[in-house]
């Protein structure tokens, strides 16, 4: 699938921009992200030792819905694999897995990720990725890695798209191809901070739509974080629409409201 023109500059601005993050962290050394302490800092994720070890992702003992990737407890008993949350939710997508909870340092780190432009992140969200994909089974035969578009109007304040370049990472790491170009946002959608899972559901209902023909490859739909599921549940159904086979979700964090 080629690229267009807007997406190569995204990329040659975000190239840009991850080169002036590296040589002014050159002159200033960093603080951590989390807890702002300097000394030994780990250049991949920006956290101090500490920090790092604490980051808030799942560990192997943790165990989460395939359907929502949210961690099951004492009353999911009764509905396992999957939880009692997702008894009466539909999702488009075939099952969801995340890297950890929207919390803490990992809440910090996207946050500095998508609105500071601290692009040398990147290569530890991916890796985060990469683990969440490696633990889950059921990413059967996945042969495509697809970004979740973002608004048209921040792409312009940003300049890069911060969901596609993560995703761009974590494809290459796993030898997916990127389909970059498969879906796009044909609506912007007001600040989804705030509003209830059903408001999530009504006001994400048809922002996406295909925009390349698919073959019927089983896609990894990438975005960064999972609350209720209403943007990716979205995005699934136009990548189904293209021709995607089975559509997974994966992202770096989930959130609950």
């Amino acid at each position: 699938m080629k690229v267009g023109a807007s997406g190569a500059l995204c990329r040659v601005r975000a190239f840009g921009q991850e080169i002036a993050s590296g040589t002014l962290d050159l002159l200033f050394p960093p603080a951590c992200t989390y807890c702002g302490s300097c000394g030994a800092i780990d250049p991949s994720s920006t956290l101090c030792p500490l920090c790092l070890a604490a980051e808030e992702v799942f560990s192997a003992e943790d165990r989460l819905c395939p359907r929502c990737a949210l961690p099951l407890t004492i009353d999911d008993i009764h509905t396992e694999p999957a939880c009692r949350r997702c008894e009466n939710v539909v999702f488009r997508f075939r099952g969801a897995a995340s890297a950890g909870r929207y919390e803490g340092r990992l809440r910090a780190l996207i946050r500095a990720y998508k609105y500071e432009a601290r692009l040398h992140v990147k290569g530890h969200l991916a890796e985060l990725l990469s683990r969440a994909y490696g633990t889950s089974n059921f990413f059967e035969k996945a042969e495509a890695a697809a970004p979740v578009p973002p608004a048209r109007s921040r792409t312009r304040e940003k300049g890069y798209d911060p969901v596609g370049e993560l995703a761009r990472a974590f494809a290459e790491s796993e030898g997916l191809a990127l389909l970059g170009g498969a879906i796009s946002r044909v609506r912007d959608t007001r600040p989804l901070a705030g509003l209830s899972a059903r408001e999530r559901r009504s006001e994400t209902l048809g922002a996406f739509a295909p925009a390349a023909k698919l073959d019927g490859q089983n896609v990894i739909l990438v975005d960064d974080i999972m609350t209720t599921g209403a943007t990716l549940d979205d995005a699934a159904r136009a990548l189904i629409a293209a021709g995607a086979g089975r559509v997974y979700a994966l992202t770096v964090a989930r959130d609950v409201i």
